[in-house]
């Protein structure tokens, strides 16, 4: 089971300052934000419908995806 003792344990091991995490929008999501973010440069949270809906785009390009 994932604690945020475990989390953070987790975290101070594993991330660098300097690394980005992505992760996807869930009921617990902010909870994980929360802790993360305390370790790394940069946390970002994924609409997870609007992120199958760019992967699906017949039209790829950087200012597409970057929407």
């Amino acid at each position: 089971m994932l604690t945020r003792e475990r989390l953070t344990d987790f975290a101070s091991r594993i991330l660098q300052p300097a690394d980005h995490v992505a992760l996807e929008s869930t009921t617990n999501c902010w909870a994980v934000v929360d802790v993360l973010q305390q370790h790394v440069a940069n946390v970002v949270v994924s609409d997870p419908t609007a992120t199958n809906a760019i992967a699906h785009l017949k039209i790829k390009t950087d200012w597409v995806n970057g929407k």
